[in-house]
């Protein structure tokens, strides 16, 4: 896709378009923090193909459902009208809980009244190739395609004393799903200082172990309080729902997460 975009543009398009850039600079970055708030439900099926039971994280297992994280971004603009975004987040959760259900988690069964622990690690890598259709000196409006990479691990422990302290059963998967997007960007500077960004991707297919849906949403204010330094704050809802079947997780996850951020941003 990225391909047939370049060759979609115009010869000499970039140097036509030189006066009239959304902005002058090509390179931004920033760093912030970023307040999540999740729901998530897993399923862990065992090693023979038996369905396991389809858990809520938040509810079943006591996982705290808000968390904050360190959050980078970068925008690049390569060349003209075209541009790089590369942005990188990871949270850990966790859980304990004694179970008012019995519960079927991979290889493992987890008895009414067992003690469990739990946790749910997520890393997030979102990198797209950004084509601007559009490039006025006050908005842009662009085509988008990308790739994003999303890591999560989930262990399950059962912790019930026994006597002396037993570790018991422990259930665990991970999983890495880098999906493919298409999308649209779209930025309109109110003044020359206050700019509002806004992202929409998304992922529909069926795909090597993969079978579901991608969507992530952003919006971003940005205040350039001086000539090459300015402050943001943003929302971002990310959503996935994947029935996966690779050896280390056969099953499904339903995972949405999505909270304001901060950052601070650097223009070059």
């Amino acid at each position: 896709m990225a391909v047939s975009l370049l060759v979609a543009a115009p010869a000499g398009a970039d140097d036509e378009e030189e006066g009239h850039r959304f902005s002058d600079r090509d390179f931004a970055a920033r760093l912030g923090t970023y307040a999540i708030n999740s729901h998530t439900q897993i399923r862990i099926d065992d090693s023979t193909g038996t369905i396991g039971t389809t858990i809520t994280l938040e509810d079943d297992l006591n996982m705290e459902s808000e968390t904050s994280t360190f959050y980078a971004g970068v925008d690049w603009r390569i060349a003209g009208r075209h541009y790089l975004e590369f942005e990188h987040f990871s949270f850990r959760r966790s859980g304990l809980e004694t179970l008012s259900s019995q519960i079927e988690i991979g290889d493992y069964d987890f008895e009414i009244g067992a003690i469990v622990d739990s946790y749910f690690d997520t890393e997030v890598s979102r990198v797209s190739y950004s084509y601007l259709m559009v490039d006025r000196d006050d908005w842009f409006l662009a085509m988008s395609a990308g790739i994003h990479v999303t890591d999560l691990a989930t262990g399950i422990r059962d912790v019930t004393p026994i006597g002396t302290f037993d570790p018991g059963d422990v259930a665990f998967a991970a999983v890495t799903a880098p999906l493919p997007v298409i999308g649209v960007n779209a930025a309109w500077r109110f003044t020359e200082k206050l700019s509002l960004r806004g992202r929409a991707q998304l992922f529909r297919l069926e795909i090597s172990d993969y079978d579901g849906a991608l969507d992530h949403v952003a919006l971003k204010l940005d205040y350039e309080a001086f000539k090459n330094f300015g402050f943001g704050i943003g929302y971002d809802l990310f959503s996935i729902d994947l029935k996966v079947d690779r050896q280390s997780w056969r099953g499904r996850v339903d995972f949405r997460f999505d909270g304001p951020m901060i950052y601070a941003k650097g223009w070059f």
